[in-house]
Order: C-alpha cells, then structure tokens, then sequence
C-alpha cells in the first residue's frame, strides 16, 4: 500500500494504471488501476457598494459586502474578508448573516459550503463620516480562503463621494508662473456625485493672447486628475518711417530747392564755388537719410506681463464647481 499526492489541472475522475509487475522468479503479473475524482475549483470574488453620497459629519452610513462563487465547484474551507477604511471614515458595527465578524479588525469569516454561483449572505458595514472628510474617498475590501485559486478577481474597490457639494474642484496650488511665449501646467482634483455624468472644463479670466486646454477633456468618474495647461503669446515688433501717416515726406518738399541749387551753382567756376556745392549736396543728403531712416516701433500685442486671476470651472448638466487661481506673466524681452 502506497500514497501518492494528486494535483488536479482539470476536473473529473481521473483513471491511472501502473505497468504490467514483472520479476525474475514470478514471471510477468497483472496490470492495476486506481481511480480519482479530481473535483473542480471554487473561484470566490467580491464586490462594495453603497447607496448615494456620504456627507461630512454624516452618523449612520452603510456598505454592503457580497462574496460571490463564480468558480465551477464549491467551496472548501474557511472563507475570509477584510475591510480597510479610508481616513475620514470609522466603523460602528460589521455584521451578516452568518458571518463571525470582529469590529476592531473589519474581519469576518465563515466556513459554510459555497456551492458554484452562488452567494453568502451580505455583509453590512455602518461607518461615521468625519467633519473634515475629503471630496472622495475610496474603501477597499478582499476575500480570501475556500480552496481557491484564483486570487486576481478578490478585491473590491468603492469610492465614495464625500463633498459638501455634489461637485467640487481642487487645484494643486493656486499659482502659475510663466514667460511669455510658453505654457506652464497645472493638475487638479475634480470630485463628483455619483449620476452627475459627463464633466467638461473651461477657464476665464485670462489676459490677452493666453488659452487653457484640459487633459482629459472631460471625465465622468467620481474621482479624478485633470491636467490643465495655460499657453501665451510672445510681442514681436515692426519698424515703420516716423511721421509718414500717409503726408508728403519732409524730404521730397527739399528735392525741387536741390535742383534749383545745382542749375544756379552749375555755372559758377571756381574750386571754392565747387567745394561749397559738394558740402551742400552732402549735407542734404546726410538730411535725408536721417528723415527717411528715422522710425518709430509697431508692436504686435502678446501676452502683457503681470499677474491675473483667472477661474477655472467644471460643469456637468445639471451643477458647476469653480476655482479661482493666478498667472503671472513674465516679460519675454523685446522681440525683433
């Protein structure tokens, strides 16, 4: 008589024969089977929820706890779920029907036979919200135990809209700094009541030639980070001739005096004759360049420097939430 260990990859009765016993005195002797029921797995999964938004300072709120067989055999053993609370919430009671439950470790057990598809009785866990309890918060709950063997499917996740409104918005700092011409970034938290649907962002208040876009988009979970990023524009600068304003330039007035001073000179002999002609023709036309060069700068708004409040705003259907931040713009130096 012998033992041997079994390890079932599959479910069912499983048949083994061993070879044909042969020894040198007694010849060759029979063959010999054993049969095995290999009988299937359990597969245990679970799930949290809670019915509508907690509120600060709220006395009394519950979860409800199902611990599910959705393997193909039943379970074996005893079967084990932990709580784990959030800050801002603490446990008042954990209790279900048939379950041994301790309050201190958010623990409950049982070991009761879990046939496949089925599901024990609900676990209910009453909780007090604090008074100074964040926008969302999130309780997490795993089951364990049952002769199992998958464990990817055994923890649940629940968050819970905890605001004061049904929408809130909280920014990572209420300041940006950028130089003109560039973008700076900023994250933000967004907490929403649950059926609330699609949130969608904007910003206003910016100054001139500055944009914000948001990623993502738009969100409709009840937690979330959103990306915001404001871009502005840089100054450039053009030259134009000074006091031309569409009126006869000061210089084209003195071209017919600087032909009448050639014909009257032109006739006139002499080196100092000529020598005064040549100073007079170079210091018209040192007159003219000075008129025609001179200018005064255009420039092409972008973003002014300084600092501006601005609000950025999420909006579902039905409600909105806003948060006031401030840009400050920093010179980017003239642009030629």
């Amino acid at each position: 008589m012998f033992s041997v260990n079994v390890t079932g990859t599959t479910a069912g009765n499983k048949v083994n024969t061993s070879g044909a016993v042969t020894s040198a005195n007694g010849g060759t002797g029979n063959t010999a089977t054993a049969s095995v029921v290999v009988l299937p797995r359990p597969d245990l999964t679970i799930t949290k929820t809670h019915a509508g938004n907690f509120t600060p300072g709220q006395v009394g709120a519950t979860y409800t706890i199902t611990v599910s067989n959705v393997g193909a055999g039943a379970t074996v053993g005893t079967v084990t779920v932990v709580d784990t609370l959030p800050a801002g919430l603490t446990a008042t009671n954990i209790a279900g029907t048939g379950w041994a439950c301790t309050l201190g470790t958010l623990t409950c057990t049982r070991a009761d036979v879990l046939n496949a598809g089925a599901s024990y009785p609900a676990i209910t866990l009453t909780v007090n919200v604090a008074s100074n309890v964040g926008g969302t918060v999130t309780n997490t709950v795993t089951v364990s135990g049952g002769g199992e063997l998958n464990t990817a499917n055994d923890t649940a996740s629940d968050p819970t809209h905890t605001g004061s409104a049904a929408l809130q918005i909280t920014a990572n700092g209420n300041n940006l700094t950028v130089v003109a011409g560039s973008s700076t970034s900023l994250d933000f938290t967004v907490d929403a009541a649950s059926g609330l649907g699609t949130i969608t962002f904007s910003c206003s208040g910016l100054p001139v030639g500055a944009t914000c876009s948001f990623n993502p988009a738009s969100e409709s979970q009840v937690t979330a980070t959103v990306t915001m990023t404001v871009s502005t524009t840089a100054g450039s600068a053009a030259f134009q001739p000074l006091g031309n304003h569409g009126n006869t330039p000061f210089y084209a007035v003195l071209l017919p005096f600087l032909g009448l001073a050639g014909l009257t000179l032109r006739g006139k002999k002499g080196k100092a004759t000529r020598l005064r002609l040549a100073m007079l023709l170079a210091g018209l036309m040192m007159l003219f360049s000075l008129v025609s060069c001179g200018g005064r700068g255009s420039v092409q708004n972008g973003t002014p420097a300084g600092t501006f409040p601005f609000s950025v705003t999420a909006s579902s259907a039905t409600t909105s939430a806003s948060a006031t931040m401030n840009l400050t713009v920093l010179s980017a130096g003239p642009q030629h």
